[in-house]
């Protein structure tokens, strides 16, 4: 560091009028002046203090005093703010004290350009300010100022005491640049996407700030809200920049705004925090979008023919951002219309659907073939004007004979002209010899014209993959005799676009690669002809949020409630992780993380708890709120529902029905309930209201807790001490407090009644009722008992005036009786079951049904439904009450037998074979569901077990009596040989039957022969053709369409298309080894490696 340039100087004494002249000395030239009102001593000290500068760069000196510098933006101001501040070193000489006294100080900034690093000999000086500013001390300069800072500029500051002792190390001094133009207001554009959302561009003028910039955007004046805000350090115009900024850093979407909502935006420095001036906007209330339908790709086929009957097909997409119904299409030839096929509903952007025609009649010539989209008109779209696409194909004259006939088997064939030798030649020409009965006329026929094909002749891909085309070449045409020829690796192969779609025409001749999203079309070229592909490639499928919300739970005013919802992936591609957000009347209730989640899954979310308030509310859950994850269908995030909460009601008591009691005799008060609308019952309690007829008996089980929106309440227990009226009153309140209450008014008597009896019946000894069914003649176990409700009424055997009482109740002397043989007619009890003095109407030891558990019975009497009255019970007074009965319903036992074996296909080797069987319910008694089972001996070794037999099971429905269901069996494939099939009823063994020998019947024998024939598509026919080989039609006569065929898309008719096998396996179609399932070149399956196996095809 550089020494300072001023001298040592000696301590001058100033008086007054010296100080006058100095001062008038610096008014002259411009400075302000401090005056002192007496003379001041300055110790200049021997050499300039060095000090520490920081002038936001990380320049500094040794530091025996310091001072600093910066220079910042103000919101709102396009002037930089300069603030520098500079202080000295505690307890040293070099302190501030050599300021003098007042601490009066000169301020001076110079332009770097004219900075020597001498302030004395420095030029370009452009603002001086001096003052008591002290030391410590700081200073601001802004736009107050007369001379303004000026942006983007580099400057040098120095302050020095009014004596001229310079503060701050001069020598070497470095300069601070200001920022370049200060944040102006942006300027914002709102506007509406192609989706329909409301959207806004946000942009300002980039001013080369290196810190970047920031945007702010919310709702309310303190920016509280969050409704977004973007901080990433741009720093120069950017039309690729993330998340959609674009030029200056302007910003458009992802962020969608309602639509005529307010908004404010400001823009700032990411480092500094300086921010411009706010921007209020009010976003655009958006029209739902149009979908837009458009033809594309019309199919001819390749060498037409006068007289074909042909079809054509054309590739259908919506172009549009919104979605469209079902509609129609159409095909015509020239002004012929050739069918107006159904197109379905497509989604925003959905596509393709390839439509196909009617067939037409070709005739010779040139034509135009027109698809169009929407030909009803049944869809509103954006554009009706694209609807069709048109192009032109001609059709070849049918071949003819002309100047006379020749035989077939007596000519000469001569090249002539152009004759058949010829390459090109248009026409043969040959002449009869006239030798065996032949004429010497000369015939001419035109020439079979040579094909070219590409398969599929359209392709759909998304970016990335791979598909691979094959050229065929045909020498003499469609009706020409020689074979067609895979040419794919003799041709040579182009594209219209290789950056959207490339083809290999080298190593891999033909094989497509999609590169980027677009139409393209690839060529083939082969001896003289050109044959194209139409190729359409698509971006990557994005994933689909979309939230659905759970049932409501019960609230009331005051309550608190907690809400849930499930966010869903809709569709394939996988979604990163999100937020969600529950709101209540548009304020948030609460922001759940969602996970990652894979395609068609699901997570479960729920709210923070919400205290109700009465009124009606809209409660909504967003999906991806935040917009973190980028979707195929932005407008479904949200879903919205309305409740309203009531106000809290008072719960509503019911003290029950009245009851007799007696004198003396311990009563409990049954049938007593609450309600409330609220859900929100607390607890009960029971209270006599006076007076009562005597002294109010004591209450037991008066009270007790209940809660939810209905209870039963448990009555009291008391006894009565004098006849007469006794009045209950219940009260119920509920969690906040509110009450209800009922009475009920029951009267005391002095009399005996008798007991109640209810029996009941079971066959497990857990579960009864009033009536069983059992089988005739099937023995069974049967218990009776006295303790169970099977009347609903929550009541059993029981005395209304106490079992228990003394002196009165069943157990102090009184009996159960029971008709335990069961006995029909009017009641008889039997010793052996008869139980005195029991404790309780239960069922163990010493209790009313102590001798009538696990009884043995078989019920041998004629199908039909019969009562028995079982129990009789009297208390100790001989109070005896009615009998009581229970029912039995006797059945006839069902017999399934194994009817009937039929065959259905083919018995030849390689087909398909099926089974049926008939089962017939030949018992009484219905039968309910079973099984059949067919088993093949595929050795004929006489055992249904060897490794290679093959069984399969199939379910039987319920039969009733004289009742036969037939049911088929999987299909097996024909093994060539004698094998026997067995065919057996209820094969699981889960009916009980009259007979259970006759389930299955006798094995029968047959024979699978070799193949002699197989079906072929021909001529649009399904004809049977002599010799071995694989179906590719069905049945004969069906009609058949093999021109799709080779189009990889399972059409009508086909069983498979190319490696298109519509999912299927070889274990599918019931080869249990599995294998290689192929598709062969009529569209049916190969299924010669697949393994013979039988087993039950899966589903």
């Amino acid at each position: 560091m550089h020494q300072s340039i001023f001298k040592k100087r000696a301590i001058f004494r100033f008086r007054l009028p010296a100080l006058i002249f100095i001062g008038a000395f610096f008014l002259s030239l411009g400075m302000v002046v401090l005056s002192f009102s007496r003379a001041v001593s300055i110790d200049v000290p021997s050499a300039s203090p060095r000090w520490t500068e920081d002038n936001g760069i990380g320049i500094s000196v040794p530091a025996c005093a310091s001072s600093s510098g910066s220079a910042t933006c103000v919101a709102g101001d396009t002037v930089p703010r300069v603030a520098i501040s500079w202080d000295g070193v505690s307890g040293s000489e070099q302190d501030c004290h050599f300021v003098g006294v007042g601490g009066g100080v000169d301020i001076n900034f110079f332009l770097e350009s004219g900075w020597t690093g001498d302030p004395q000999t420095s030029t370009n000086r452009v603002y001086s300010i001096s003052g008591s500013y002290g030391c410590p001390g700081s200073f601001v300069w802004d736009s107050s100022a007369p001379v303004k800072p000026q942006a983007n500029t580099e400057y040098h500051w120095q302050v020095s005491p009014l004596n001229n002792n310079t503060i701050g190390n001069v020598i070497g001094h470095r300069s601070f640049k200001t920022p370049a133009t200060c944040i102006s207001a942006p300027t914002v554009s709102p506007f509406c996407d192609a989706n329909g959302v409301s959207k806004a561009t946000i942009s300002w003028a980039s001013n080369g700030e290196t810190s970047g910039y920031g945007v702010d955007v919310d709702t309310d004046t303190n920016w509280n809200n969050g409704y977004w805000n973007k901080s990433v350090g741009w720093t120069t115009p950017n039309t690729t920049a993330p998340d959609g900024f674009s030029a200056y850093a302007g910003y458009v979407g992802p962020i969608s705004f309602t639509g005529g909502a307010s908004y404010r935006t400001r823009v700032y420095y990411v480092s500094r925090g300086a921010f411009s001036q706010v921007q209020t906007f009010t976003a655009q209330t958006c029209a739902a979008p149009l979908p837009d339908l458009i033809a594309t790709n019309p199919f001819v086929p390749a060498g037409i023919v006068a007289g074909q009957s042909v079809g054509f097909a054309a590739s259908f997409w919506n172009s549009g951002p919104g979605s469209a119904g079902a509609s129609n299409a159409k095909f015509t030839i020239d002004t012929t219309n050739i069918g107006t096929p159904a197109v379905a509903a497509f989604a925003p952007f959905g596509g393709p659907q390839n439509i196909s025609s009617s067939n037409w009649m070709a005739t010779a010539g040139t034509h135009t073939l027109t698809a169009c989209a929407d030909t009803f008109s049944a869809v509103t779209e954006s554009n009706e004007a694209n609807n069709c696409v048109s192009t032109t194909f001609t059709v070849a004259a049918a071949p003819v004979v002309v100047n006379g006939a020749c035989s077939a088997t007596h000519y000469n064939c001569s090249a002539g002209t152009t004759g058949a030798t010829a390459e090109y030649a248009t026409y043969w020409q040959w002449w009869c010899n006239g030798s065996n009965g032949g004429s010497n006329a000369q015939c001419t026929e035109m020439k079979p014209i040579p094909t070219l094909v590409i398969s599929p002749p359209s392709v759909s891909l998304t970016v990335g993959n791979t598909s691979q085309l094959v050229a065929f070449y045909d020498p003499d045409g469609p009706s020409g005799v020689q074979a067609e020829q895979n040419v794919t690796f003799s041709a040579n192969w182009s594209s219209s676009n290789a950056f959207i779609a490339s083809v290999n025409n080298a190593a891999q001749k033909g094989l497509v690669t999609a590169n980027a999203v677009g139409p393209a079309v690839v060529t083939a070229t082969y001896s003289g002809l050109s044959k194209t592909a139409n190729v359409t490639v698509t971006a990557l499928a994005l994933p689909d949020l979309s939230p659905t919300l759970g049932a409501l739970p019960a609230m009331t005013a005051g309550s608190g409630a907690t809400f849930t919802g499930t966010i869903w992936n809709q569709v394939a591609p996988a979604a990163g992780a999100s937020t969600a957000r529950f709101r209540i009347d548009s304020v948030s209730i609460g922001t759940p993380p969602v996970g990652a989640l894979a395609g068609f899954s699901s997570q479960g979310v729920t709210s923070n708890s919400w205290t109700a308030t009465a009124g009606s509310h809209t409660l909504e859950l967003c999906a991806d709120y935040l917009n973190a994850v980028a979707e195929s269908d932005e407008t479904d995030n949200c879903t919205t529902t309305t409740f309203t909460v009531t106000a809290a009601a008072n719960p509503i008591a019911d003290a029950g029905p009245a009851h007799g009691t007696t004198v003396g005799v311990s009563h409990v008060h049954s049938g007593a309930s609450a309600t409330d609308a609220n859900a929100n019952l607390a607890s009960y309690s029971w209270a006599f209201v006076t007076p009562c007829p005597s002294t109010c008996p004591a209450l037991s089980g008066a009270s007790g807790a209940i809660s939810g929106g209905s209870a039963t309440i448990p009555g009291p227990i008391y006894t009565p001490n004098v006849a007469g009226n006794y009045t209950l009153r219940l009260t119920v309140l509920d969690t906040g407090g509110l009450s209800g209450t009922a009475n009920v008014v029951e009267t005391a008597g002095t009399g005996n009644s008798a007991p109640i009896a209810e029996a009941s019946i079971s066959l497990d000894g857990t579960t009864f009722s009033q009536n069983i069914t059992v089988l005739r003649g099937v023995p069974v176990t049967i218990w009776l008992a006295a303790n169970r409700d099977v009347t609903g009424d929550g009541l059993f055997s029981r005395d209304p005036d106490g079992w228990t009482t003394p002196l009165v109740g069943v157990s102090a002397g009184g009996v159960c009786r029971w008709n335990g043989d069961l006995v029909q007619g009017s009641f008889v009890a039997q010793a052996g079951f008869t139980v005195t003095n029991p404790s309780s109407a239960g069922s163990g030891v010493g209790k009313c049904a102590e001798k009538v558990n696990a009884l043995a019975k078989t019920f041998n009497d004629a199908p039909g439904n019969y009562s028995y009255e079982v129990l009789r019970i009297t208390d100790a007074t001989g109070a005896q009450s009615p009998a009581s009965s229970v029912s039995v319903t006797v059945q006839e036992l069902p017999d399934l037998k194994a009817m009937s074996i039929a065959f259905s296909g083919v018995l030849e080797v390689g087909q398909t074979i099926f089974f049926d069987g008939t089962v017939k319910n030949i018992g009484t008694g219905a039968a309910g569901a079973s099984s059949g089972r067919f088993r093949v001996d595929v050795g004929n070794s006489g055992s249904f077990t060897d490794p290679e037999d093959v069984t399969s099971t199939k379910a039987v429905s319920a039969l009733g009596q004289n009742i036969a269901a037939t049911v088929t069996s999987s299909g097996w494939t024909g093994v060539l040989g004698s094998h026997r099939v067995e065919f057996c009823a209820d094969s699981a063994n889960i009916i009980t039957e009259s007979d259970e020998t006759n389930n299955c019947m006798a094995p029968l024998t047959f024979t699978v022969n070799p193949q002699t024939t197989h079906l072929e598509c021909i001529s649009n026919t399904c004809q049977a053709v002599s010799g071995a080989g694989f179906d590719a039609c069905g049945p004969v006569g069906a009609t058949c369409n093999v021109s799709l065929c080779g189009n990889g898309v399972v059409d009508s008719g086909e069983e498979c298309d190319g490696t298109n096998l519509s999912g299927q396996t070889c274990t599918g179609l019931g080869f249990g080894g599995g294998g290689v399932l192929s598709c062969n070149a009529s569209c049916r399956f190969n299924i010669t490696r697949c393994e013979t196996d039988w087993i039950e095809p899966q589903p």
